[in-house]
């Protein structure tokens, strides 16, 4: 079985360790990376072959496209290509290249990210390209249990590669317990350091010597004065942001009917790939405020690694509204959701929890957890035909199917950490990649059931 990892700053890491454990399999490794630097540090353990440089160096060629691919689509959704002029060029030159280097090295598994346009345009490549006989996988969280994963197939991360056989190293917990996920705790941990002194000093200095960066690379940004104007923003909006009112959740809004709304961090794959078309997610609370009863709140609360991301300007535009209540971000969400009439999102993993503890929820993405009857993907179109008690009605009218998705997803899921060892260092510990590289290798079996696995 020959299997290509996308190397993504970080992460790369991750797979690294997870393809050298693979290799003592008999499993024949190559990688596909947008950054030179990398792909000569991977040179240093795999063929050079075997690596697939896409970088802007391939601007200068004259590859023809394959295909559309909605490639303008792709651009507008990515942090970095939406503001180069050259975006939709390289996504056109970069195509040729991957589709050859996937055919002549007839690989069977794509490992990547849904994060950056040219992992996306990978995706979309090999499932349009049936003569590939390949097959992009998204190893990514559950997030209900924290510590399972399961293989994603499409960039909205709404589908799940289905395991037919039973294997030996699932383990099928009898009970699916609703928290807070272990990430958060690690998110607020490094949120918390990124405020410290020291942080915002290396932050400058990694700034000034952005000239070490390899500008080649389609995933950095090549304005100095971009990136200088957008790190003072968020400085600025970090200090600003204590200046916005937000609530507790007490009595007074406990004992209010109002509907839940979580913000996003932005940009991120989760609103920008997974939740695209509803991305403006200012325009989403209008929306959603405009159909609610008068005597109904709606309550937002910002994600704690958001906070910098929004300016003052966004709060206080949302607060002229008298039904909108900001809650305080550190309050727990988990409190909120019991007393809500409904909780809406746009992908993220608060909807999910409301709908396994009985509550409506709503989400503007298709999501896998929309299998369960009480989360349901909202429309605009639902909201103009319907307010939003109608809404919740259509909801609960639906049957539960909770016990059917704890099966379905236990069954679908293994256990591990998917993450990079600055996020959670625990993902790159001997045992969790062993874990996941049996995981791959379970998968690749119902794959290619004629793969050549030690």
């Amino acid at each position: 079985m020959k299997v290509c990892f996308i190397a993504n700053y970080q992460k790369t890491l991750f797979f690294y360790k997870i393809s050298e454990q693979l290799k003592k399999n008999g499993i024949e490794i190559f990688w596909i990376s947008a950054n030179k630097q990398q792909a000569v540090e991977l040179e240093k353990n795999s063929p050079k072959e075997n690596i697939l440089l896409i970088d802007k160096s391939l601007l200068d060629t004259e590859n023809l496209p394959i295909d559309d691919f909605k490639i303008k689509e792709l651009v507008h959704g990515d942090r970095c290509l939406k503001y180069e002029n050259w975006g939709i060029n390289y996504l056109k030159k970069i195509q040729s290249p991957i589709y050859n280097f996937i055919k002549q090295k007839e690989i069977n598994l794509v490992i990547g990210e849904i994060t950056w346009a040219h992992e996306i345009l990978i995706l979309r490549i090999i499932k349009s390209r049936e003569e590939l006989n390949a097959k992009f996988l998204n190893p990514h969280t559950i997030r209900i249990p924290s510590d399972r994963f399961a293989f994603f197939t499409d960039e909205f991360q709404s589908k799940i590669f289905e395991i037919e056989k039973e294997t030996s190293i699932h383990t099928t917990p009898t009970e699916i317990k609703v928290s807070a996920p272990d990430y958060l705790q690690l998110n607020n941990t490094l949120l918390k350091k990124s405020r410290t002194f020291n942080h915002r000093a290396k932050k400058l200095y990694n700034f000034i010597t952005r000239w070490k960066k390899d500008f080649n690379d389609p995933t950095l940004t090549t304005s100095h004065l971009r990136t200088l104007t957008k790190r003072i923003k968020e400085e600025l909006n970090k200090e600003l942001y204590r200046f916005i009112p937000r609530k507790k959740f007490d009595e007074s809004i406990r004992n209010e009917k109002y509907v839940l709304l979580t913000l996003h961090k932005q940009p991120e794959a989760s609103i920008d790939v997974i939740g695209r078309y509803y991305e403006d997610q200012e325009v989403n609370i209008t929306n959603i405020s405009r159909s609610l009863p008068d005597n109904w709140k709606l309550l937002i609360k910002e994600h704690t690694n958001a906070i910098g991301d929004r300016s003052i300007f966004f709060f206080t535009r949302l607060l002229r509204d008298p039904a909108i209540v900001l809650i305080d971000e550190n309050e727990s969400s988990l409190n909120i959701i019991e007393n809500a009439q409904l909780v809406i999102t746009v992908s993220g993993t608060v909807a999910y929890e409301a709908a396994m503890k009985g509550i409506p929820s709503a989400t503007f993405a298709d999501t896998f957890f929309n299998k369960l009857g009480l989360c349901k993907k909202l429309t605009l179109e639902d909201l103009r035909n319907s307010d939003i008690p109608e809404l919740i009605e259509h909801i609960k009218e639906s049957e539960s199917k909770s016990h059917e998705f704890k099966n379905w997803i236990l069954r679908n899921s293994f256990e591990g950490i998917i993450s990079d060892p600055i996020s959670n260092p625990k993902c790159i510990t001997s045992h969790n990649i062993e874990k996941v590289s049996d995981a791959i290798l379970t998968v690749g079996r119902e794959i290619i059931p004629s793969a050549r696995i030690q």
